[in-house]
């Protein structure tokens, strides 16, 4: 191993353990404080823990392909940034149809969630097999695009409105919070894995086969999540509204 790489593992096990330890120190004093930032007693709901747990999964995978996507279609597809924008583009538009539709029908946050996860992973799934193997534009790229947008928007749609369906009034503050800071936290990961699977080898297609399995992951992991959301309350329209908004944000953070 070369000094440079012992260097980098040696800081990247020195910023796990001091995250961990900040982790820690938050839970500990969340616990102990009379106003914590953050009222752990969300967590005593078993519908808040599943939705949470689906939201980090879902959102690892969605870092992902929010990273490669681009990264396919100007590298190994060969395609100008400017026209690259406008084919991801697809992804996020599908999201929005779907969140729409999604409030309009009288569906649960548990079945939402299976349908947009399962096709998150169809998405993922379908790049794994047929982008990799050499697959066109539109064969191969964007038959998946499409379909993790349109998982996007039903998961999103779900697990916002199965996390806070069943909380208390009171609670719905800290409990929209948990479920954003586990959005945040599950793509900066899904990130993190996506350059450490395809670190060098960005230039071919083949390259992204681990990324895109674990996109495919991602969503599976979401599915059984969204399996254990008991709460049977349909979807308002407001909540379907606030994952249309964060559709809407995606498609901004995609073509920068």
């Amino acid at each position: 191993m070369a000094p440079r790489d012992a260097m980098s593992l040696w800081q990247l096990g020195i910023g796990a353990v001091l995250a961990a330890l900040f982790a820690l120190l938050f839970i500990w004093r969340s616990r102990r404080a009379k106003v914590p930032a953050v009222n752990l007693q969300v967590f005593r709901n078993h519908g808040f823990r599943a939705a949470s747990a689906g939201m980090f999964f879902f959102y690892a995978g969605f870092g992902i392909m929010l990273v490669g996507a681009p990264l396919v279609l100007t590298g190994p597809l060969g395609l100008s940034p400017a026209i690259a924008g406008i084919a991801f583009g697809a992804g996020p538009a599908a999201a929005v149809v779907s969140t729409i539709v999604a409030g309009r029908l009288p569906s649960t946050p548990r079945t939402l969630g299976l349908i947009g996860g399962a096709l998150f992973s169809a998405g993922g799934l379908w790049w794994a097999v047929l982008l990799t193997a050499g697959g066109s534009f539109w064969w191969g790229y964007l038959p998946g695009i499409v379909l993790t947008g349109l998982g996007a928007g039903l998961a999103q749609t779900a697990f916002i409105a199965g996390g806070t369906a069943s909380l208390p009034q009171h609670e719905y503050s800290a409990g929209t919070g948990v479920l954003n800071t586990a959005r945040q936290i599950g793509s900066a990961i899904g990130v993190a894995v996506f350059v450490a699977l395809t670190l060098g080898v960005t230039t071919s297609l083949a390259g992204y086969t681990g990324a895109w399995a674990v996109l495919t992951a991602g969503g599976v992991l979401a599915v059984l999540a969204a399996w254990a959301i008991r709460d049977r309350s349909t979807v308002p329209d407001d909540l379907a509204d606030e994952a249309a908004g964060l559709a809407e944000n995606t498609d901004v953070e995609g073509r920068r």
